[in-house]
């Protein structure tokens, strides 16, 4: 079972690597090829740990940030010819979170935006739409951010 979803990644990351090559200004299809890639690897090491009690390694890799990106936008904006060349790009960011106490992360949303709020999910919405996602901001004990992945595509 490991094997099989190990080739199932592996083939997904050829399918990005494919497209990211010979068609870069796809960015529906190489954005949908990196959730499937997402779901994958998550689903690997899931398979890791039920098979053989190891975790999973590819959720240690820090991520590449939009900082590291930057660079690169500057340059394609410097050598586009005209400073009014106007960019497309698409910036997706992703958590994973351990909500470590359910109960009192519902209080401190609750507190924040002042309505009940019926469930953990309800919660984390409400905050990250009225503050903007910060989880560093909560109160410790409460939530732990687990792994961060940022995409920039330009389009």
């Amino acid at each position: 079972m490991i094997e099989d979803v190990a080739r199932d990644l592996c083939a997904a990351i050829n399918r990005h690597a494919n497209l990211c090559e010979n068609n870069p200004d796809d960015s529906r299809a190489i954005v949908a090829t990196i959730e499937t890639i997402r779901s994958l690897a998550l689903a690997y090491g899931d398979a890791l740990f039920e098979g053989s009690g190891w975790a999973n390694p590819l959720l240690g890799i820090s991520p590449s940030t939009l900082e590291s990106n930057e660079v690169a936008q500057d340059e394609q904006v410097a050598t586009s010819g005209h400073p009014g060349d106007r960019i497309r790009i698409s910036v997706v960011d992703r958590y994973g979170i351990v909500v470590d106490n359910p109960e009192s992360l519902k209080k401190f949303a609750q507190g924040r935006i002042g309505e009940d709020l019926a469930s953990t999910a309800e919660a984390l919405r409400s905050l990250c739409e009225r503050d903007g996602w910060k989880p560093e901001s909560y109160p410790e004990g409460v939530i732990a951010v687990d792994w961060r992945a940022t995409d920039v595509c330009v389009e």
